[in-house]
């Protein structure tokens, strides 16, 4: 099948630098005109299904897609594309932690595959259920299938290093932006990745 996986547009939060987790934050303005951007971008493509997180951000941008999509089908809200919970961080300063760096920050951040959260997800377990996830997709859809995925940027970033047989502690170097479009053709257990976080819809203003 192929997987054409989006990171959801912009919020408050992401301007602010803020950890927005499963905190429900909806769409700005500029997150919606993201969304349209790349539903202009993906509007030949005949979707066999599309599955989104839950939180607005993304069910919303999922939404924003599928109005724009041929016949698309009904979106299936799923907890296994949620952003991992941040636990005590969430709503927090980014830099501000960056900064002050204590030991369980410090962990998610080089090691997240030793990580848990205070008060929040353990990295190596949202990891297996997200594999479980792309498994019972790979089960379901036939190689000639295109199925959207609406999520997260470090939901998406974990995809990465699945697909490339990596480690979970390389999800770091990736940078999935908002909007961002990643193509990935996956059977048998087997990734090859076409694109990764192309953000080219939003080019030619502050969307970019």
């Amino acid at each position: 099948m192929n997987l054409w996986i989006v990171r959801h547009g912009q919020t408050a939060w992401n301007i602010q630098r803020r950890f927005q987790g499963i905190s429900d934050i909806p769409l700005d303005a500029d997150g919606i005109q993201q969304a349209e951007n790349l539903a202009q971008r993906l509007k030949a493509i005949r979707f066999t299904a599309i599955y989104a997180s839950p939180l607005s951000r993304s069910l919303q941008t999922a939404q924003i897609i599928a109005a724009h999509s041929i016949d698309a089908p009904p979106i299936q809200t799923t907890p296994d594309l949620m952003e991992i919970s941040f636990g005590e961080y969430e709503g927090a300063s980014i830099p501000a932690l960056e900064q002050a760096l204590p030991p369980d920050f410090r962990t998610y951040r080089y090691t997240p595959s030793k990580a848990t959260l205070p008060g929040g997800d353990c990295i190596a377990q949202r990891a297996q259920q997200l594999r479980s996830f792309l498994d019972g997709l790979d089960q379901q859809y036939g190689e000639s299938d295109d199925v959207l995925l609406s999520a997260h940027g470090y939901l998406i970033r974990m995809m990465l290093t699945m697909f490339m047989h990596a480690s979970l502690d390389l999800l770091n170097i990736f940078r999935i932006g908002n909007t961002a479009l990643t193509l990935v053709q996956y059977t048998g257990g087997q990734a090859r990745i076409f694109l990764v976080g192309d953000t080219s819809h939003n080019r030619g203003g502050r969307l970019a």
